[in-house]
């Protein structure tokens, strides 16, 4: 009897900390939000901006909620199994704190202990990616453990506001090309239901926006000559860093798009050509590496991913599982299915393949999607002269965006989350055809 008040006493005390510690980050980051000049937005009031950031907590808890109640495998659920194994290796460092040091650091040495430790985490090992990022969600949860008490809530919020920093880059990137729709893309950003969903809680995806939304704000802080050569470099470097470490092929896709940038800063090329030479650069460079480096055949990993989605998907019975073409590891087989991939993430899911709630929202989303799209390239092919270096830059990270996961991803629900980080980009390409004039 006197175990069970304890245990019972126990779990109050715990959910009690929970919310409290949880409530104390909020009000803190709500402080942060209204005191820093980096969260004023032009002709958003400040109160948006603290309703933008609570609403994201919210998705944070529903995501959780999903996860906890629909999707209730912790070890398949990305939102709960870098969390687990981070607590695990928490626990080491009060027990080994030179091989917790190796798994934080990466300062491997392949001891037998480490093999042990390792194969006791269910994210560390991965020989479907050239590098495994969820090691680096493992080690940021990791980190955050000493701040947060272990309450997986908590994490959640400072990974909101961590996505928060990266969709207000954007803006403050993208917002001075626009004029008439400036808020409209500010409102895009922040309240469309599926980037606002899939980039809370404790989520790569919100990592992943923090850093490309920091590289954007480097260039265009840049570009209008509001930052010195130095802390662009730095910044640059920082932010590409983490996009590295947070997911390959979104670095990947921004390469092409920043030789793009570099080509149209220096060389006087037509639009199309300074989008066309970078792509075919960059291709017959991952063409090329794998004549150097066996290991880094960027085409056959894609063929060994895409196999191994639909394999997965398979064994899953993926309710919103679709057929796609087989890639072969080839270079002229990855280009003839770039239409494919792209049609996929632009469509998917369709309207007879929705089956939840959720993927009914997800419909309706790429209808509107869609219409804009059809709307936007009407808008291009009329008025495509006289517009900024950003602007293509957009078209260039979507459309390679869009066909890389549309190529390797036979599963409508996984497509929706993974097209989020093009989602900005093609909110800024849209408004930005919207307030052309009709001179051009």
């Amino acid at each position: 009897m006197k175990n069970s008040a304890f245990m019972l006493f126990f779990a109050m005390h715990s959910v009690c900390m929970h919310i409290t510690l949880a409530v104390i980050y909020t009000v803190f980051f709500l402080w942060l939000i209204s005191k820093l000049k980096f969260f004023n937005l032009t002709g958003i009031p400040q109160w948006q901006m603290s309703g933008f950031f609570v609403l994201k907590i919210l998705a944070g808890i529903t995501l959780a909620w999903i996860y906890t109640h629909w999707y209730t495998d912790r070890v398949a659920a990305d939102t709960f199994k870098y969390f687990d194994d981070s607590e695990k290796l928490f626990n080491l460092f009060s027990k080994d704190r030179n091989l917790f040091f190796q798994f934080l650091l990466g300062t491997v040495h392949y001891s037998q202990e480490y093999l042990d430790f390792s194969n006791t985490l269910n994210t560390w090992w991965n020989q479907y990616t050239i590098y495994n990022d969820g090691r680096t969600m493992v080690r940021i949860n990791t980190l955050l453990r000493f701040i947060s008490l272990g309450y997986y809530h908590v994490h959640s919020i400072i990974f909101c506001f961590i996505t928060f920093c990266g969709l207000t880059a954007y803006c403050k990137a993208l917002l001075p090309f626009l004029s008439r729709y400036q808020k409209h893309f500010v409102y895009a950003v922040f309240l469309f239901p599926s980037l606002t969903f899939w980039s809370s809680g404790v989520m790569k995806d919100g990592i992943i926006l923090a850093g490309t939304g920091g590289i954007m704000l480097m260039l265009s802080l840049f570009q209008r000559h509001q930052i010195t050569k130095g802390k662009f470099a730095a910044g640059l470097v920082f932010f590409s860093t983490l996009t590295f470490f947070s997911k390959l092929h979104i670095f990947l896709v921004l390469i092409p798009c920043l030789l793009f940038m570099l080509f149209s800063f220096h060389l006087k090329l037509k639009w199309w050509m300074s989008l066309l030479i970078p792509l075919v650069l960059f291709f017959l460079s991952a063409a090329a590496l794998k004549w150097l480096f066996a290991s880094a055949d960027l085409f056959a990993f894609m063929a060994e991913k895409q196999a191994e989605n639909i394999r997965m998907a398979v064994e899953s019975k993926a309710g919103s599982y679709f057929e796609i073409p087989v890639l072969d590891g080839t270079l002229f087989n990855f280009i003839i299915n770039i239409p494919a991939g792209f049609m996929n993430s632009m469509i998917r899911p369709l309207p007879y393949e929705v089956n939840s709630p959720l993927m009914m929202l997800s419909a309706a989303e790429n209808i509107m999607v869609l219409i804009a799209v059809v709307y936007m390239l009407f808008r291009f092919f009329k008025r495509k002269g006289h517009q900024p270096v950003f602007f293509f830059f957009s078209l260039l990270f979507v459309l390679i965006l869009f066909s890389v996961i549309g190529m390797i991803t036979p599963v409508s629900g996984a497509l929706v989350r993974y097209k989020i980080q093009g989602l900005p980009f093609l909110f800024f390409a849209l408004f930005r055809l919207m307030e052309s004039k009709t001179k051009e």
